[in-house]
């Protein structure tokens, strides 16, 4: 998993766990729309014939982000993830595809 923190201003981020997985990351900063300002692009790209995208979003005051790290796995028609919370507390899912 691949971490990207936002600064959204006035105290408030963006956090962006994303399931890398053999795809290709690209990280920018471009015209918004309208385009009287800027903003971050994250994109994803691949080329298999069979792609899963993972992206767990927590949007949070700062001192108050919930999420230390997450860890995601595909396996088979499944796809196993688990949210480590600050507190130590686990939450896991199980997606089946």
């Amino acid at each position: 998993m691949i971490q990207n923190v936002y600064d959204c201003g006035d105290d408030v981020y963006l956090s962006i766990h994303t399931l890398a997985d053999g795809k290709k990351m690209m990280y920018g900063f471009g015209p918004n729309n309208p385009s009287g300002e800027d903003i971050s692009y994250l994109i994803e790209r691949t080329t298999t014939e069979k792609t899963v995208y993972v992206n767990i979003i927590e949007a949070y005051r700062k001192e108050e982000e919930q999420i230390a790290f997450v860890e995601a796995s595909v396996a088979g028609d499944s796809v196993q993830v688990i949210i480590n919370e600050q507190s130590g507390e686990k939450k896991e899912l199980t997606i089946n595809l």
